[in-house]
């Protein structure tokens, strides 16, 4: 099964879309190891926790 997702440019599911991306790979930095959870500011914990 295939699914295809059609993101209109400037719209708030393309907003969404990149949010997603940025926490994912936040997330995923964070959970590699210590030395990256250990360059992560506050600013970017927050942002991983509020959106």
């Amino acid at each position: 099964m295939t699914i295809y997702r059609l993101i209109v440019s400037d719209s708030i599911e393309e907003k969404i879309l990149d949010l997603h991306r940025a926490k994912r790979d936040l997330a995923s930095d964070l959970l590699e190891g210590a030395e990256m959870s250990a360059r992560l500011t506050d600013e970017d914990l927050l942002n991983l926790i509020r959106g």
